[in-house]
């Protein structure tokens, strides 16, 4: 499919979704609780749903009851140590469903086998169950040329060496089912964790059902309380998904953002502060609810690898800004496998703009306007959602070709788009 955006004002308003890595966190907190959790504002969309499933097939009671539109309060009550009857759970190829469960299956009273199709277990999810191998908890067998990893439960030690390249879901899971298993427990990190905002949150996810965490300078965590109880929340509206019409609406575009948490703690919130320091004026209702305003916009440097979900909006604001930007430590910034300054320069050069990668950095040098035109081969739709919000300042439309998957976090975004006064797909 191709995407053609033109210099049409897209308007209207759009409602966030909630934060779905946030909801799957209190999910799985919920789970070692014996009392009912309460949480409000979800929407029950295919990666929830099968999470429910799961939590229901290790004993969780589960009700659903009308939050607001079609959002849904759910009531959950735990079932650690999981006394069922159960002898398999079988994943598919679901890679995420993989990295949240199996972690948890190992404190599981009950023995049973969680079973997970691919034809490869890629690293570095080898590197986090190598800790079980050794032990003999986990093994791998090759049936009818599918590789189940088949986990048995059980754990014989409470400190754990953990390597900073392991997914941020696994060493998130791990924080979280290490309080059901032991009175007092350590995680020590070897190396660099680079998505320390991820860890952080779900260390404030955990302080929600009275688990306390102490972080050293992301080196080593110390699980001090470890009595899980119940909690009622709402989650978030997402800001990472309103960050992208919050920069369309300070590059020209009327589109106000709904619902979002003006004292949240969501690292992608830094991008009001960011956008009020170099112009743009933004204003917010009491309800939360976004509307950015365009200005001059002055050239900026930031160390991008603090916000790296925003370097696709923040590259666009700075193709049109007055004078050179820099946005520092792009290189090791992947979203799906790609080098993400790799996709943004390219988009921005191909509709007229100046970008390069330089010393780990991405120079932008700001244009009046961008020329618009064809972009090909773009691999990430953050890319795409970019483009969408720059476009009001190109001479021409900007076409390019949509990539095949889309992101977890917004799989609506076309609808959206549409809904705005965006051109149909075709």
């Amino acid at each position: 499919m191709e995407i053609t955006l033109d210099s049409r004002i897209l308007n209207g308003k759009v409602t966030a979704k909630p934060v779905l890595e946030d909801l799957k966190r209190y999910l799985i907190c919920s789970l070692f609780t014996n009392e009912t959790s309460i949480i409000n504002n979800v929407l029950l969309d295919k990666e929830t749903k099968e999470i429910l499933d799961i939590l229901s097939l290790l004993g969780a009671r589960i009700t659903v009851d009308e939050f607001r539109g079609k959002r849904k309060t759910l009531r959950i009550k735990g079932s650690y140590p999981f006394d069922i009857k159960l002898e398999e759970i079988d994943l598919g190829n679901n890679l995420n469903l993989l990295r949240t469960f199996a972690p948890i299956l190992l404190i599981s009273k009950t023995k049973f086998n969680l079973k997970y199709k691919n034809t490869i277990i890629q690293n570095p999810l080898n590197s986090f169950y190598s800790l079980f191998f050794e032990k003999g908890f986990t093994k791998i067998q090759m049936e009818k040329g599918e590789y189940p990893l088949k986990i048995k439960t059980g754990i014989d030690k409470s400190v754990f060496y953990i390597r900073a390249d392991v997914e941020k879901e696994c060493l998130s899971t791990l924080l979280s089912m290490l309080p059901r298993a032991y009175r007092a427990s350590k995680v020590i990190i070897i190396g660099e964790i680079k998505d320390k905002a991820y860890i952080n949150r779900t260390i404030q996810i955990l302080k929600d059902f009275e688990i306390n965490v102490k972080n050293n300078n992301f080196k080593e965590f110390d699980i001090i309380n470890t009595k899980y109880e119940p909690c009622n929340v709402t989650v978030e509206n997402d800001f990472t998904m309103a960050s992208i019409w919050i920069t369309a609406s300070a590059l020209g575009h009327k589109v106000m953002v709904k619902d979002l948490n003006l004292k949240s703690r969501q690292n992608n919130k830094k991008l009001l502060d960011i956008l009020k320091v170099i112009g743009i004026d933004i204003f917010a209702s009491p309800k939360g609810d976004i509307i950015a305003r365009p200005n001059r916009i002055n050239a900026f440097n930031i160390d991008i690898s603090k916000v790296p979900d925003l370097m696709p909006y923040l590259a666009v604001i700075a193709s049109v800004a007055d004078g050179t930007s820099k946005l520092k430590n792009v290189e090791d910034i992947y979203i799906k496998d790609t080098l993400a300054a790799n996709d943004l320069s390219h988009a921005i050069n191909s509709v007229g703009g100046d970008s390069f990668i330089f010393g780990g950095d991405l120079i932008i040098r700001g244009r009046e306007m961008l020329k618009g035109g064809t972009v090909n081969d773009l691999k990430l739709h953050e890319s795409i959602f970019a483009l969408c919000a720059v476009s009001r300042q190109a001479l021409s439309p900007i076409k390019a070709k949509v990539p095949s998957t889309m992101p977890n976090y917004y799989k609506e975004f076309y609808r959206d788009f549409t809904r705005l006064g965006g051109k149909r797909l075709h």
